[in-house]
C-alpha cells in the first residue's frame, strides 16, 4: 500500500513537472538552414545560428550573424508570418545603394558601410525556458567605436516583445551620428487587405513611380491611396513626422486575416518614419519585397565620452 501511494505521488509529481515544462516560453537554436551571406566577412559562413524564441502563441527567429535582431515573427493561430523575411535575397536598389534584403528587424548601428549591412553580432542566451526567456545580442559599430547591446524578450501567454536597446560611447571623443531602427511589415502574408497603420495628418513624397504618389517633397494629406497596400501603383517612398509621444503607435493589418502588428517604443528619440513600399507590382523590381519597410529615425544624435542612449523596442501583435 505505502509502495503504491509512493509511486502515486512520484507519478503526480512528474506529471506537474511535465505540465510546467509544456507551457512555458523557450528558445531553442540550430544551425542547420542556408541563410544566404550578405557581407564580405561573415563569421558563420552560409549556416548562422538560428536562435528561435516561442511561447504559445508566437513563434519569433533571430540571426544574429546576419545582424537581424528578429527575421521572423509567426503567429501561432494562423500560421502567418507578420514580417516579410527570406534566407535569399537579389541585390534591390535603396536610394542608389545595393542593398540585399533579407528582411525581419533590425538597426543603424552596429552598420558595415563597406557591405551597406547590419554588422554580425554576438550573442549569449540569458534565460532559455520559463515564464520569460532572453537573449542578449551586441556589437561595436568599427566605424565609430559606438557599442550596442540588445536584449530580446518574450514572456509566455504574452503577445507582446520588447527588445531593450542601449547604444554606448566608449570612446574619448564625441559621436555625432544618425539613429534609426527598421521594420518589414507584412501582416497576413502580404495578401488582399493589408493596410498601414500611421497616426499622422500628413506625409512627405520622397520618391514613387513615375510621381504616382505625387511630386518629390510635396506634401499631402495622410491617409493617401498607398495606405492600402492593394492600391499602390508602384514604387513609393515618402516620410512623415512623429509627434514625440512614446504611446504613438506605427504598423500594418490585414483586413482579410485579422491580424496586426504595431510598433511602441519608450522615450521619444524618434522624430520621423520614412516608409517604403512596392505594391502588388514588386516583382518587377530587382530584389524587392512584399510589404511595407518602416524606418523610425533621428537625423542626428550627439553621444559625449562615457553617454549612452537607452530604449525599448514593443512589438505587438493582435488577431481579431
Amino acid at each position: 500500500m505505502r509502495r503504491s501511494l509512493l509511486i502515486g505521488a512520484l507519478l503526480a509529481i512528474l506529471l506537474l513537472i511535465f505540465v510546467a515544462v509544456g507551457h512555458c516560453a523557450e528558445i531553442r537554436i540550430s544551425s542547420d538552414i542556408h541563410v544566404q551571406p550578405v557581407a564580405e566577412f561573415t563569421g558563420s559562413g552560409g549556416y548562422p545560428d538560428i536562435l528561435t524564441l516561442e511561447n504559445n502563441m508566437l513563434e519569433i527567429t533571430s540571426i544574429p550573424r546576419r545582424g537581424r535582431i528578429i527575421h521572423s515573427l509567426v503567429l501561432k493561430e494562423t500560421g502567418n508570418d507578420l514580417l516579410y523575411s527570406t534566407r535569399t535575397a537579389l541585390p534591390m536598389d535603396d536610394d542608389g545603394i545595393s542593398f540585399f534584403e533579407l528582411g525581419g528587424i533590425y538597426c543603424s548601428l552596429p552598420w558595415n558601410p563597406r557591405d551597406d549591412q547590419p554588422y554580425d553580432l554576438e550573442y549569449e542566451i540569458l534565460r532559455d525556458q520559463g515564464d520569460e526567456v532572453s537573449v542578449k545580442l551586441w556589437g561595436e559599430d568599427f566605424d565609430t567605436g559606438l557599442a550596442t547591446e540588445f536584449i530580446l524578450s518574450l514572456k509566455q501567454d504574452s503577445h507582446v516583445i520588447e527588445v531593450a536597446v542601449m547604444h554606448q560611447n566608449p570612446t574619448r571623443h564625441t559621436i555625432t551620428m544618425p539613429i534609426w531602427d527598421r521594420f518589414l511589415l507584412k501582416p497576413g502574408g502580404a495578401a488582399a487587405g493589408m493596410e498601414l497603420i500611421l497616426p499622422v495628418d500628413s506625409i512627405c513624397v520622397v520618391d514613387s513611380q513615375n510621381d504616382w504618389l505625387g511630386e518629390r517633397g510635396r506634401a499631402a494629406n495622410w491617409p493617401a491611396p498607398v495606405e492600402k497596400w492593394e492600391e499602390a501603383a508602384g514604387y513609393a517612398r515618402f516620410t512623415a513626422e512623429l509627434a514625440p509621444d512614446s504611446e504613438m503607435r506605427l504598423g500594418a493589418k490585414n483586413t482579410e486575416t485579422g491580424e496586426q502588428i504595431t510598433l511602441g517604443c519608450t522615450g521619444d528619440l524618434f522624430t520621423m518614419v520614412e516608409v517604403l513600399t512596392f505594391g502588388p507590382n514588386y516583382r518587377r523590381f530587382l530584389g524587392a519585397f512584399p510589404g511595407y519597410r518602416l524606418t523610425r529615425l533621428t537625423p542626428e544624435v550627439a553621444l559625449e565620452p562615457g553617454d549612452q542612449i537607452e530604449y525599448t523596442i514593443l512589438l505587438e501583435v493582435d488577431k481579431n
